[in-house]
């Protein structure tokens, strides 16, 4: 009987053990989850010059938006974490770039689109 209660008290130990992993596991999942905003300039790639009415869309998360006449746009409230970006504008090629976009602050990108023509 000793020997029986031994394991049974190991068991339970290891036991504990998985279900604390486990526990800071998914305390280190909630620390990565946030929100990040992305701000985005579109640019011809050979004048430099910025592109206005590009249309911007994250496939993944279902957000599209279009840039302004400078060129830019803002997309608030993105998850964090690697997002595909997509860019289409007539007259230039598309255009697809993966960022990995940081929570709590704004992440910056410059988009450069080469001429179809």
């Amino acid at each position: 009987m000793i020997g029986t209660s031994a394991i049974l008290q190991e068991e339970c130990y290891d036991l504990d053990v998985i279900t604390q992993s486990l526990f800071l596991r998914e305390e280190k999942t909630e620390e990565v989850f946030g929100f990040a905003d992305l701000e985005l300039l579109v640019t011809d790639s050979e004048t430099g010059r910025p592109i206005s009415k590009a249309m911007i869309s994250i496939d993944t998360l279902g957000r599209t938006a279009v840039c302004d006449a400078q060129g830019k746009v803002l997309i608030h409230d993105v998850i964090n974490g690697i997002v595909m970006v997509d860019v289409i504008v007539y007259g230039y090629i598309a255009n697809s770039v993966m960022i990995h976009l940081s929570a709590q602050q704004t992440n910056m990108l410059n988009v450069k689109m080469v001429s179809n023509s």
